[in-house]
C-alpha cells in the first residue's frame, strides 16, 4: 500500500512486528511506518493478514538503517499495487461483502463505509471519496 517515494525511503526498521503505540488503531498488530509520505505526512500502514511473514522476510540481513529497496523500477505499476492493497484491506473489514464487477461502481448503499475509511487511513488519503473513486470500484 505505500506510494512509490515511500517504498524508496522505507527502512528496515520501518517495519514493525507490533505497533507499539497503544494510541495507536493499529496497537499490537504488524506495521509498516512511513515518516515522509505525501505532503511530507507520517502515517501507519497495517500488514495484511497472512502477508506477515512475506514483508518481515524483506529486512532479514539488513541492518535497522538500511532501505528496504535499493532501486525501484520505472516500469514497475505501483498504483496497481496500492489498489490490490486497497481492497484486500477492504474486504478483511467488510466481510461479506463484494468488491464491484470490473467495469462498475458500488453503489453508496452497497459499500461498508467503515471499512472504507480504514482503506482511507492505510493509504494516507483519509478521503472516502477518494477510495471509492479510485481503489474500491
Amino acid at each position: 500500500g505505500l506510494r512509490r517515494d515511500e517504498l524508496k525511503l522505507v527502512r528496515a526498521q520501518d517495519i514493525l512486528e507490533c505497533d507499539p503505540d497503544p494510541t495507536s488503531r493499529y496497537f499490537g498488530q504488524p506495521v509498516v511506518q512511513v515518516w515522509n509520505g505525501k505532503g511530507g505526512k507520517e502515517r501507519t500502514g497495517p500488514v495484511l493478514a497472512g502477508h506477515e511473514q512475506n514483508v518481515f522476510a524483506v529486512r532479514e540481513g539488513l541492518s535497522n538503517e538500511d532501505r528496504i529497496f535499493q532501486r525501484i523500477p520505472k516500469h514497475l505499476d505501483v498504483h496497481s499495487y496500492r489498489r490490490e492493497y486497497a481492497q484486500a484491506v477492504y474486504l478483511y473489514h467488510a466481510p461479506g461483502r463484494s468488491l464491484p464487477p470490473t467495469l462498475g461502481r458500488l453503489k453508496r448503499k452497497e459499500y461498508d463505509r467503515a471499512a472504507a475509511y480504514e482503506v482511507t487511513l492505510a493509504l494516507g488519503h483519509n478521503r472516502i471519496d477518494v477510495v471509492l473513486r479510485h481503489y474500491i470500484r
